[in-house]
């Protein structure tokens, strides 16, 4: 049973080229019966499953439309509830916390994104593989608008498509014909003409679809439509030029060259093997197949015009209004949302080639591995079953497989030819021999350090011991578990039993002192643990002898009659070294002295005979000092200089000279106290601490007072230079909108900059003069200068920029056709303006406030307003105002709503028609159905029921193509 649903599953890889016995099943859920209930297959339930889509590790994603939920299935069948709470909602969110409102489209890029077309919230949602839900694209309101994705409007998007790398989205605006693309944040339209129908070709807006809807792009990057109400396969280049591919425009099921045949209702495309594409074929009930390489259409599962559900070959499988369809590589199957049965079904084929697999030998010791090689080789995903189950997987001809348990194996193997269909062939039996156990004999399992035991193994033909030996016999000196592995007469290895060897313990060597030290050139007393005997290096046989510094090595028998070993070093005491502080040169001022403190020792004698540790010298010289420590060891300083006093030294410049005089440039003198400060050899005033700013340029020192002396400096030249003047700015008006020029005034040869604030603030501009970017409101600007040497003014200058107010240009319209003519009445709603006049488009104008202009040419006109107000400022508006005779809109006056896929939906048909409002009455006056949504359209649905048989009133607010808005009333009648 397990080989056989393997089987099924590989099947799938099957191309076109072949179409031999292509084999259908029902993947997951049940035929017939909707619901949300997640599992494995069957078990499983789905309502209304729209567009699928497969990933590249072999997931399957479900647009679930009815339940408003992205679905999720495992190549295993296994189906999850990947993302969406079930309720309708348009929340971004992780998995089952966000929402969706009928979600058709969906589809993956090669990083696990999947992408979704919600419909009914018109918009383009992003799914990570995480589950995070985000909004691509879309206000959530319908329209056309292009630009920022996130000011963009749809029209009822249903088919996604996107580029490998996600960079591209491409979507079908199924409400309002046309092709849309959202990249690098943007959204445009690609081909079509909002809101009109038809099925001409050409680039861009001269190009026109009928209600597009599923999306798929080909290798090369060109975009595949399925054009469901022109019942046409469409096709668009990169540049935008759309072609047909096949389908003559009108319903039906013709197979054969692609340009004579013919669809009914088409929803969605996938490249499946060997560059095949396949169709779902919704109204014909059938899934069908174009060969790019042949231009040929075939039908490549269900039968035309019959619905059902059967599972099984092409001639008796049976789908009901499939939707979505997608070929998984990953799995070598295609998948399809049959729509109307809420089930996902799996169709693939089997290859007519046979394989055989052969190995070296059937019989196989226990724990070896085995080589298979499977003729004819050239074909991929070569894939092992041992016992019915799935053991390995190859890309080549070769499979290896481990150790199999003892017995015997039925062996059978399964591969995918060019097509990507499924082969096979009949299975080999392999016998694996039980494993066996060599024995071991020892010569001794425990003895003392440094002896040895011999392991003898028995007869074999080959022999490798757990440390790496190969001999049949072996000698261990060390405690551990020891065992061979034994090649007998079969060939078969084993391997022994493990014999445990104990070396005997001993107790180490410990020498006391553990760690001896001595002064230099002195000796101390070491000994040894206790045992019977001992024997020492130095030739010493008692426990304990006398020892200098050096390495000494001693052996100890103990009473098991082993004998341990280990040395020692005997090593002189670690003596700190006699410091002084501090360490280096000292300068002595005259009438002062320095002080000295020894570090490193106990106790000190300097060489001047002082035994303190600190010592005040008032005499130039060399000083050293002996330090002894705790343990009587002593060490010698490095000596350290007392030189007279350098003037030169007296006096630090901290920072640069020249300097600018608001910098921080100071003077320091090298003392604290009894300073006065000089300049030019004049004395200032008040300046008598250590730190000195100077604010002029000359020549700088410091007079010190130490003790009964006065000592002078070294002279020190500082350049200083002045700050630049403030520029001189004056004040200017403009009109809301404008730029300005600023010009700053007796600036001399000064740098202006310019910032947006007195301080810190933005720097806006260098330069003189600086233009500003358009104003609309009261604007201050600040100004300050810098020298050539780069000291900056002391201020920034400020200078006011005054706005007048601009008029606000706007107006509307409403139109009259007669007799040929548009006659249409603008009405001016401007404020702020004193004049007024009107560009129509043509070569018409007027000064009129609120004009009446007739127009003799329907078309689109833009029309422009330009309003001056009393100060002299402008502004304008323009709008495009479209006349069209619209003669083209109708209403049906029946409809049949069985589910057979024909008439089943009752709309208002015409161009560039938007449904602003529809409502359904009894012949009473009740109201049974209300669709407010853009283009909303009934299904004869009501309270839950399709309404009975009979006749029923409508009333439909509409906004034509002219943007003109129109009630229609009248009765349509039910035929179910």
């Amino acid at each position: 049973m397990r080989r056989s649903r393997l089987l099924l599953i590989l099947l799938a890889a099957c191309g076109v080229s072949t179409l031999q016995a292509q084999t259908v099943t029902t993947f997951a859920g049940v035929a017939g019966s909707s619901g949300t209930t997640n599992g494995t297959g069957t078990a499983t339930r789905f309502n209304t499953p729209h567009a699928i889509a497969t990933d590249k590790s072999g997931n399957i994603y479900v647009a679930d439309r009815l339940n408003n939920v992205i679905r999720k299935i495992t190549s295993a069948g296994v189906v999850t509830t990947f993302a969406g709470s079930g309720s309708a909602g348009a929340v971004d969110a992780l998995g089952t916390a966000a929402s969706f409102f009928e979600p058709y489209g969906i589809t993956c890029d090669t990083s696990g994104n999947v992408y979704v077309a919600d419909t009914k919230n018109f918009k383009i949602r992003k799914i990570t593989p995480a589950g995070l839900v985000s909004t691509v694209a879309g206000q959530g309101v319908f329209g056309t608008t292009n630009g920022p994705a996130n000011n963009a409007r749809f029209g009822y998007p249903v088919g996604i498509a996107v580029t490998p790398d996600g960079s591209t989205i491409y979507v079908s605006d199924y409400n309002t014909h046309v092709i849309r693309q959202i990249s690098a944040g943007n959204v445009t339209t690609l081909a079509g003409m909002i809101y009109v129908t038809g099925n001409t070709n050409g680039s861009g807006n001269a190009a026109t679809f009928n209600h597009p809807t599923g999306l798929c792009l080909t290798p090369s990057g060109e975009l595949l439509i399925a054009d469901e109400w022109n019942n046409q396969l469409r096709k668009m280049t990169a540049s935008g030029l759309v072609t047909t591919v096949a389908g003559t425009g009108f319903p039906g099921s013709a197979d054969g060259a692609a340009v004579s045949a013919t669809f009914n209702g088409p929803t969605t495309i996938t490249l499946g093997a060997g560059g095949n594409y396949y169709i779902a074929d919704a109204l014909n009930h059938t899934l069908r197949a174009y060969n790019p390489t042949t231009q040929v259409i075939t039908t490549y599962a269900g039968s035309a015009g019959l619905s059902g559900s059967s599972d099984g070959s092409i001639a008796v499988a049976r789908f009901n209004t499939p939707y979505g369809i997608s070929y998984s590589n990953a799995n070598y199957a295609l998948y399809c949302s049959d729509q109307l049965n809420h089930t996902i079904r799996k169709i693939i084929s089997l290859s007519t080639i046979s394989l055989t697999v052969s190995t070296t030998t059937s019989t196989v010791c226990s724990g070896d591995s085995i080589l298979f090689t499977i003729t004819p080789f050239g074909l991929s995903n070569y894939t092992l079953e041992v016992d019915g189950i799935t053991y390995a997987t190859s890309a080549t001809n070769t499979i290896k497989i481990g150790p199999l348990l003892s017995g015997n194996h039925s062996i059978i193997c399964t591969a995918i030819d060019s097509t990507g269909a499924l082969a096979t062939g009949s299975p080999i039996s392999i016998n694996v021999l039980p494993p066996f156990v060599p024995m071991v004999a020892a010569s001794a399992v425990s003895f003392c350090p440094g002896d040895s035991a011999t392991l003898t193994a028995q007869s074999g033909s080959s022999y490798l011991w757990s440390g790496g030996q190969t001999t049949a016999s072996i000698v261990v000196k060390t405690t551990g578990n020891y065992s061979v592995t034994l090649t007998n007469a079969s060939g078969c290895t084993g391997i022994s039993v493990p014999v445990a060897i104990n070396v005997l313990p001993t107790t180490p060597v410990t020498f006391t002192p553990a760690n001896p030290q001595v002064c230099p050139g002195t000796t101390l007393s070491l000994s040894v643990n206790a045992g019977t005997s001992y024997s020492w290096s130095s030739g010493a046989t008692t426990a304990a002898i006398t020892a200098g510094v050096g390495v000494y090595a001693a052996t100890v028998t103990q009473s098991n009659g082993c004998k341990t070993s280990a040395s020692v070093t005997v090593s002189n005491y670690a003596v700190t070294n006699a410091t002084i502080i501090p360490s280096t040169t000292q300068q002595l001022f005259p009438g002062d002295s320095v002080l000295l403190t020894a570090n490193g020792g106990a106790s000190y004698v300097w060489n001047n005979g002082a035994t303190t540790a600190a010592l005040y010298i008032n005499q130039a010289g060399t000083y050293s000092v002996i330090a002894t420590n705790s343990n009587g060891c002593t060490s010698t300083s490095a000596p350290v200089q007392i030189i007279p006093f350098n003037t030169a030294t007296m006096v630090l410049l901290n920072g640069l000279t020249p300097f600018c005089e608001d910098d921080s440039t100071y003077l320091l003198s090298a003392f604290a106290s009894g300073n006065q400060w000089y300049c030019n050899a004049q004395p200032l005033v008040g300046e008598t601490n250590q730190t000195l700013y100077p604010s002029q340029t000359g020549y700088y020192q410091v007079r010190v007072a130490i003790g009964n002396n006065l000592v002078y400096s070294d002279s020190l030249y500082i350049t200083v230079w002045p700050t630049p003047a403030e520029p001189q700015l004056q004040d200017t008006t403009i009109c809301s909108g404008y730029s300005v020029q600023l010009t700053a005034s007796s600036i001399g040869n000064l740098t202006v900059r310019w910032y947006n604030a007195d301080i810190n603030g933005q720097l806006l501009y260098t330069g003189n003069p600086f233009t500003t970017g358009p104003i609309s409101t009261y604007t201050e600007y600040f100004a300050e200068t810098v020298s050539p040497e780069g000291c900056v003014s002391a201020s920034r200058e400020m200078v006011v920029v005054d706005v007048l107010p601009s008029p606000v240009a706007d107006f509307s319209y409403t139109t009259n056709y007669t007799a040929g003519n548009w006659e249409v009445q603008f009405t001016e709603l401007t404020t702020g303006a004193a004049t007024i006049n009107w560009l129509f488009g043509d070569t018409g104008t007027s000064a009129l406030p609120n004009p009446v202009y007739t127009y003799s040419q329907s078309g689109q006109y833009d029309v422009t307003l330009i309003a001056t107000a009393a100060n002299g400022c402008v502004d304008s508006v323009q709008k495009a105002v479209g006349l069209y005779n619209n003669t083209k809109n109708f209403v049906p006056t029946t409809f049949t709503p069985n589910g057979d896929g024909k008439n089943d939906i009752f709309r208002v048909r015409g161009e560039r028609v938007i449904v602003e409002d529809m409502r359904i009455f009894s012949q009473w006056g009740t109201l049974l159905w209300q669709g407010k949504e853009a283009n909303a359209q009934w299904d004869g649905m009501s309270g839950g029921a399709i309404v009975p048989n009979g006749s029923y009133f409508y009333r439909i607010r509409i906004t034509d193509q002219s943007g003109a808005e129109q009630e229609l009333t009248g009765t349509v009648t039910v035929i179910k």
